[in-house]
């Protein structure tokens, strides 16, 4: 994966920290556990594809966990801190 793909000038890393930081934030501000795909597309306008590059990226650091459950009839991703 290369940084090209991203705009805004933010490095691929540098987004992963952001969603990282986003969730620490909310487990300590609104003990969250865990937290839906939807709150974290609504915090970062990125494109699907870029969402899911950091999540797999994120998954196979092994600093979340995700799993998907029904969500108003459709299946969505919920993610957790390690």
């Amino acid at each position: 994966m290369t940084d090209e793909k991203f705009e805004n000038d933010e490095s691929f890393d540098g987004r992963c920290k952001q969603v990282i930081d986003f969730m620490r934030i909310r487990h300590e501000d609104h003990d969250e556990q865990t937290i839906t795909f939807s709150t974290i597309s609504r915090k970062f306008r990125w494109r699907p594809s870029e969402h899911a590059e950091i999540r797999d990226s994120l998954l196979d650091q092994a600093l979340i966990a995700v799993h998907t459950v029904p969500v108003e009839g459709e299946q969505t991703f919920v993610y957790k801190l390690l």
